[in-house]
Order: C-alpha cells, then structure tokens, then sequence
C-alpha cells in the first residue's frame, strides 16, 4: 500500500533553492512556509503559501506547518532538497508498511550506512530536519515532544518507542546536511585586535546561520578600538585577557579556557560565514570527525592580490583539499574557518605557541596522534585580503614560515601518517622543484631544444587547463579570465616567499615569532 505523504518545504534560503525542491517534491498537494515575497513567487502555483514573520527559521517552521497538515503523512523538506524521482511513492510504501519515519539520504550507500548506525547505536541522538517523512500518526506525537525542534534530545531508541520504526532511503540529489546521530553543542571563538571595521559584520553573519551556534567568545586581545563593545552589544561573551598576548594561538587558547561546549568552530575576526557554515561543519564533526575546516574565498576581489587569490582558493576547493580528504590528511586546517572537538584540542595540548601560526602544527598535531581530520567544502567562509604588496608579503612571509618552523617538530612522527608524509613531501617537492624546473624550461627554449620545449608547453598547458576549469567551476568564467593574470604573478612571488622562509629559518637559523597583522 502505498500513501502519498503532503510535501511541507521550510524556505529561508531564496527563491531559486524553493523552486528546485517544490519542482521536485510535487505530491498530491504542497505548502510551502516562506520568509519573503521572491520565496512566495517561487512557490506560486507548486504549492500553497504561509508566510511567517518574523522568520523563525527552518526547523521550527517546519514545526509550525506540521499543525497545517495535521492528520496526514507529511514530507518535510528545507528548500534546498531535491529529491529523486518517485522518492515520495516509495517513502508512501514503507509508511503503508508500519514504518512511522523515513529518511531520504542523499545516496543508497549513505542510506545503508545511516540504517546500520540507526540499528546498532539506538541510544545514539537522532536530529530531524530537511528530508524526513513522517506517518499520520507519528507527525503529531513527535511534535508535541519537541523533536522537530532544533535543539531536540530524542534518541533512536526513543522515537521507535515512541512513534515505530525509522528506515532510511537513498532518495535524495542535494540534501540540506545529511541527519547525523549525535548533537553536540558548539562555541564559535573569534580573536580579535583592533577589527571595529569588521567585527560587527563578522558576528552578524553568525546571526543568519541555519544552524546557530550555542556561544559566542570574542578574544579582545588588548584592542585600542571599539572591537570590544561592538562585539558585546551584538550579543558575544568578550573576554579581555590581563595583558595583550600578542599571537593568535596565545588569544586562541586564553579562550579556549572558557569553553565547556562540546565543540569550537575558529573564526576570524574579518571573516564572513556562508549562512550553511556551521550547520555543514557540525554535521561533519557529528558524523565522528574529530576536526574538519571549510572551504575559503575572497570577500572582495578588488586589487591584484586578492585576484590571485580567487584563483588559489577556487583550486584548493576543487581539487588540492579534496585530494587530501581522500587520503586522509588535509595539509591544513584553514585559520578561518575550522571545527573541533574540544576534547580533541585539548588533548594536543590547545594551538601551538611554537611556531608563527597556529593551524598546520595544530593540524600536523592531531593527524600524527590519529585523529580524523576533514575537510567540508559546502562550508565556505569570505575572507579580507591583503589590499595591497606591503600586507600581502607580510602574510606571505608568516604562511611561508610556518611551513619551515612546523616540520622540525613533527618530521620524527609522521612515519606514523604515512599519508601525511605524502602530503608535506608534496608540497616541500614544489617548492624546490618547480623553480628548478621553470629555469631549465627556459635554458632548453633558449638553446633550441624544441621536441622538449614542445613537450613542456603540453605539459603547462595541460596544467592552465585544469586550474580554468577548477576555477571557472568556483567563481565563473568572467571572473576567472580577469584574475588569471594576477595568479601566474602570484605563483612566481609565493616560489619566492617559501624559498626565502627556507633560507631564512634553514640555514641562517633567523626563527621569527613576531606577529605581524594585516588584512
């Protein structure tokens, strides 16, 4: 027997995203809970409209509009979710069946893996959300104990119990973030020096999270601005330490002391989360991830250096972080935009006051002590950069260090990540090589070799083809042509920064530990 569930789609997050899941979700009738007049076009003639104002948020509109379909099956979907063909007709089978909740994962192999976990974790904290599909008679039961809410405490065991049993489907094509089996409670920590220019925005970006954070803390390390009181008149906890520690890591852990959530997201004080950030990050830390770090592209592409940039990121996202997912060990975990488990932090012994920056030996520190370390493009962050030469060597100079100053502490143990070892021997192989090898190309055309200059303008060619594509995938094939430039500028200037930071902190033994900010 199979029951057609009626669709209840939540918007909040643009008319496009609306109309992809209505357009895919048409079930015998539709209502769809918008929070603007564009969602509300979107949704005209797919489904019938509530407006909700103020606009609550997903999951409790998903709540509300559970009342206006009361006595039926419902499918509840945050827009964004597309589902597969006839995903509804076969959730209505297993609905008919006596199962009470119905999962749509986004593939059949997920969908395996979240049954197995389902059935051999049942104390195990089962989260709802965009892609459940509750019967008639378990849809009122669940909301009334409070489980469609965001901060829901049900576990496996406690929805069979109370509603009957949970199966998952392979039935989705773009999910919002997949349900994960634990909640865990999250602390975004922001140091912060003098940035009354972006705090505010920074903190407001926090704001329009899908999924909030439970707290906020603001390191105010010694400002002589008004970071401090804007920070707190936007809601955030500012701790001040006694004295200015003067380092990222020392603010980091000076903060990280007053944290007693179960996970820490970092965050830059000139940064800008997605609004999906920390809902993608958390889900990745509740699917058993111990650290993970989102994607990051420029907030502005205004100047040469941050064009460059564009292209560098846009080609991280694609291809060098999830190359190093697959392996298993991400080189680093971006400064601006990484979560942890707080208990795995801790263990390591909190960021690294060793060395010019905090994330690659934090990062190196967990991989080499076999913690699981990810990366989650569907996480992305907007970052300030460098406007002009004068803060991007400084920057340059401090990434470049880091490398140099991080492996002497760690080249003993990364026989213990073998994949690790692969990664940090990756990128020391570019930075004496690739010099090496742009100077003998030039000596060759010079000397009238043509079969191998032919074959290395193949070669690069071949390589500018795939950093087009990886990039126009990113940001568009307009902005990639007009930033393209100023990344083989780029590419010359930073073989330049990590040669000079190997000559420095090598062999003329020059180790720097002084901050020097900018943005």
């Amino acid at each position: 027997m199979s029951t057609l569930p009626a669709v209840v789609c939540a918007g909040g997050s643009g008319p496009e995203r609306v109309h992809a899941t209505l357009a895919s979700a048409a079930g015998d009738h539709a209502l769809c809970v918008t929070s603007s007049i564009e969602e509300d076009g979107a949704a005209a003639g797919l489904a019938r409209v509530l407006r909700l104002e103020p606009w609550p948020g997903p999951h409790r509109a998903l709540e509300q509009a559970v009342d206006e379909v009361a006595g039926e099956p419902v499918a509840l979907l945050a827009s964004g979710t597309t589902l597969r063909r006839n995903a509804l007709r076969r959730a209505g089978e297993l609905l008919g069946r006596g199962t009470a909740v119905v999962v749509l994962a986004e593939t059949r192999r997920k969908a395996r893996a979240l049954q197995r976990r389902i059935r051999l974790y049942p104390r195990a904290t089962f989260q709802p959300g965009s892609g459940v599909v509750l019967s008639a008679e378990a849809a009122p039961v669940l909301r009334e104990r409070g489980w469609l809410q965001p901060d829901a405490t049900l576990t496996v065991a406690d929805i069979e119990a109370i509603a009957g049993p949970i199966r998952v489907l392979g039935a989705a094509i773009h999910p919002a973030p997949p349900r994960a089996l634990e909640h865990m409670t999250v602390t975004v920590l922001i140091p912060a020096y003098n940035e009354e220019a972006w705090i505010g925005d920074t903190l407001r970006s926090l704001e329009q999270q899908t999924r909030r954070p439970d707290r906020v803390v603001v390191v105010d390390d010694g400002s002589t601005d008004r970071t401090g009181v804007i920070a707190a008149a936007l809601g955030a906890r500012v701790l001040r330490p006694p004295r200015k520690q003067g380092q990222k890591a020392t603010a980091l852990n000076y903060g990280l002391a007053h944290i007693d959530t179960d996970a820490v997201i970092v965050l830059d004080a000139d940064t800008l989360f997605h609004p999906e950030a920390v809902e993608h990050l958390m889900v990745e830390l509740e699917r058993g991830t111990d650290a993970t770090c989102g994607a990051v592209l420029p907030m502005n592409e205004r100047g040469i250096w941050a064009r460059g940039r564009a292209i560098e990121y846009s080609v991280a996202m694609r291809i060098h972080k999830r190359i190093q997912r697959g392996l298993g060990s991400v080189f680093v975990l971006s400064g601006c935009i990484s979560a942890f488990r707080t208990e795995a932090l801790r263990t390591i012994g909190g960021f690294s006051e060793r060395t010019i920056t905090d994330d690659v030996d934090a990062t190196w520190s967990l991989l080499t002590r076999r913690f699981s370390v990810s990366y989650t493009p569907e996480a992305i962050s907007y970052t300030v950069e460098p406007p002009n030469w004068q803060i991007y060597k400084a920057q340059m100079r401090r990434w470049a260090g880091a490398l140099f100053q991080t492996l002497p502490y760690h080249v003993k143990r990364l026989h213990k990540k073998p994949s690790l070892a692969l990664v940090v021997g990756a990128a020391m192989w570019d930075v004496v090589t690739v010099p090496i090898f742009f100077v003998s190309t030039a000596v060759m055309i010079a000397t009238g070799h043509a079969r191998a200059s032919a074959m290395i303008g193949l070669w690069a060619a071949a390589a500018m083809t795939v950093t087009l594509v990886a990039s126009i995938s990113v940001i568009g094939v307009r902005r990639t042509l007009k930033s393209f430039p100023a990344s083989l500028l780029m590419l010359w200037t930073n073989l330049y920064f990590f040669f000079e930071a190997l000559v420095r902190e090598w062999v003329l033994r020059r180790r720097s530990l002084a901050w020097v900010k900018g943005h």
